[in-house]
């Protein structure tokens, strides 16, 4: 099991860092610059911006830019805020309560409504189990516990439960990505939370209007949307693999 989860840990790893890899190219190769603005304001001479240009690093090749990134990310420095003058780490973990607590909140309102629709949507899973039982009490093993005298309650826990637990783990999984799928699409539409309750099919509504001129506004709740669903996809086919009694052989 613990080498099970290092293995998991080390996939998760190097995970992230791929997504991170793929954000920092888009960015890289997306028009402009952050001196891009400065390019028609007077107050800003070419060599200050040429200056300016060399010391941030724009210039620099991609491998070079991420590292160089990364390294200093792995080590706190998170830049300096143009606006304020002030470190950019401590501006985030100063306002880090506040968002802890919104997103807690909007994360228990979520969870309250992926709650009442993955009740609502039981039945698949319950069919899926009953099926399951039913083809496994007829198996030799089954017949041969119950020969030496097997209770029915040992049958089920011992020897027919571990060998469902599979498919009600990925089963359940997938129910809980599909309702929380089902959340943002009924609250993209309107027909979910109030527009001061801050879920992320709420967020997507509010970008549809703005996202000509600010697309940054829908791509991230529903990059959030779409790396959750996967992240449940992934935990359940993990628990799969570990609970699963005949990998364990």
């Amino acid at each position: 099991m613990g080498a099970y989860l290092i293995r998991r840990a080390l996939i998760s790893i190097v995970t992230l860092v791929a997504i991170s890899m793929v954000i920092f190219t888009i960015l890289y190769l997306a028009p402009g610059d952050p001196l891009s603005g400065f390019a028609n304001n007077p107050s800003v001479p070419p060599e200050l911006r040429q200056r300016l240009r060399k010391q941030m690093g724009i210039d620099d090749p991609l491998p070079q830019q991420y590292t160089k990134w990364a390294t200093q990310y792995i080590q706190g420095n998170w830049g300096v805020s143009y606006s304020s003058r002030s470190s950019v780490r401590d501006y985030v973990l100063g306002r880090l309560p506040v968002t802890i607590g919104i997103v807690g909140s909007a994360f228990l309102v979520g969870l309250l409504i992926v709650g009442v629709i993955a009740v609502l949507n039981w039945m698949p899973t319950a069919r899926l189990v009953r099926a399951s039982f039913l083809s496994l009490k007829e198996k030799e093993f089954v017949e041969a516990a119950r020969s030496i005298g097997a209770t029915r309650s040992t049958l089920m826990l011992k020897h027919i439960l571990p060998n469902v637990l599979s498919p009600i783990i990925v089963a359940a999984t997938l129910s809980v990505g599909s309702a929380i799928i089902t959340e943002s699409a009924l609250s993209f539409l309107g027909l979910g939370f109030p527009p001061d309750v801050p879920t992320w099919g709420t967020l997507l509504f509010q970008a549809k209007d703005i996202f000509q001129f600010h697309p940054h506004e829908a791509l991230f709740p529903g990059m959030v949307i779409f790396l959750t669903v996967l992240a449940i996809n992934y935990v359940g086919d993990g628990l799969r693999d570990a609970l699963d009694p005949r990998k364990s052989q």
